[in-house]
């Protein structure tokens, strides 16, 4: 983002500051195993299911990860998708080209979930997909390595797999795509290390270890 400012606007890199928020949810009430296992009837949440926590936009790249997914098929292994976000007007097109690739049955449409079932489905999956073409800050990455956290420190484990050029693969290859989610699916040894290093990443956005010292308020 500050190299697309520079660009566009012409702005002087060196004044321009980048400041990473953490997310709310460290404030967050901690959960009860029964609202877990509510949550789990409700949402029929499986802990196998892995989330793509994006509204129905194309930089999202959901079908290419649809493809991803019609290629671990055809090779025999079968990774369930649970997608959450705003359905809009692409939706139908998005539940159709599903269904064309063969993996219609592999993948459920949640919706729109508001801030409790948010925080219920962070909990409850086991792996965070995220292959959009493009950023500018994504909550959702730091929400699920730092985990909906009460003061009292409640840790959630779940591995991130994310597209960038300088992460785990290339988003417009489905076949790299589908490569790293059966590494991650296959993998136990990947995925506690990409946790280990997720939650060590996540202690720089979190507003407990950095007291908000990125910002001081004086006067009244």
């Amino acid at each position: 983002m500050k190299a697309d400012l520079v660009a566009q606007y012409g702005l002087p890199a060196e004044k321009i500051a980048i400041v990473n928020p953490p997310p709310v949810t460290a404030v967050y009430a901690r959960l009860t195993k029964q609202e877990l296992q509510e949550a789990k009837e409700r949402l029929q949440f499986a802990r196998t299911l892995r989330v793509l926590p994006s509204p129905d936009l194309g930089h999202k790249n959901h079908v290419r990860l649809f493809e991803a997914l019609k290629i671990l098929r055809d090779r025999g292994l079968i990774v369930p998708l649970v997608c959450s976000g705003h359905q809009n007007e692409q939706f139908p097109r998005l539940r159709e080209n599903a269904d064309r690739l063969g993996v219609g049955s592999d993948v459920r449409f949640l919706g729109f979930l508001d801030a409790r079932d948010v925080q219920l489905s962070t909990d409850l999956r086991s792996l965070l997909f995220f292959p959009s073409l493009y950023e500018g800050w994504g909550l959702p990455i730091v929400e699920a390595r730092q985990g909906f956290q009460s003061p009292a420190r409640r840790q959630h484990r779940c591995p991130n797999s994310l597209a960038t050029q300088r992460s785990m693969f290339d988003p417009l290859d489905a076949g790299a795509i589908a490569s790293a989610i059966e590494r991650l699916w296959m993998d136990e040894e990947v995925r506690t290390d990409l946790v280990d290093r997720g939650h060590a990443r996540a202690r720089e956005f979190d507003w407990y270890e950095r007291r908000c010292s990125c910002v001081r308020i004086t006067g009244r």
